[in-house]
């Protein structure tokens, strides 16, 4: 599987796929050096592809997804996510639903 396969999967109901922005390295004058393991990981990241909507219960008909294509989303910490590995690339599968917090047009 390629980078590109993940971009042009078919996603599902309200999935969103999503790939880590990196944080910049805040602390560079003070001489302390934190290891990444020991570094947060960012709740910020940006969409690659989106779901076609979930279906509402009661017509059958598909949602409009609020989130598009571009853009970055901030999401939950401890939120359940799929996370998946691409050539040494963290890719993240969240519902728009559930686990986005907010997104950011930019």
């Amino acid at each position: 599987m390629t980078k590109e396969d993940v971009k042009n999967c078919q996603l599902l109901g309200d999935a969103i796929l999503v790939k880590r922005l990196p944080l910049p390295d805040l602390v560079k004058g003070s001489g302390i050096w934190l290891p990444d393991s020991a570094k947060e990981k960012p709740q910020l990241g940006e969409v690659l592809n989106v779901g076609n909507g979930p279906r509402c219960k009661r017509s059958s008909k598909r949602k409009v997804m609020d989130i598009e294509v571009g853009s970055w989303v901030l999401f939950g910490r401890f939120v359940d996510y799929r996370t998946f590995w691409v050539d040494d690339e963290e890719f993240l599968i969240l519902s728009e639903f559930d686990h986005v917090y907010a997104e950011i047009r930019h």
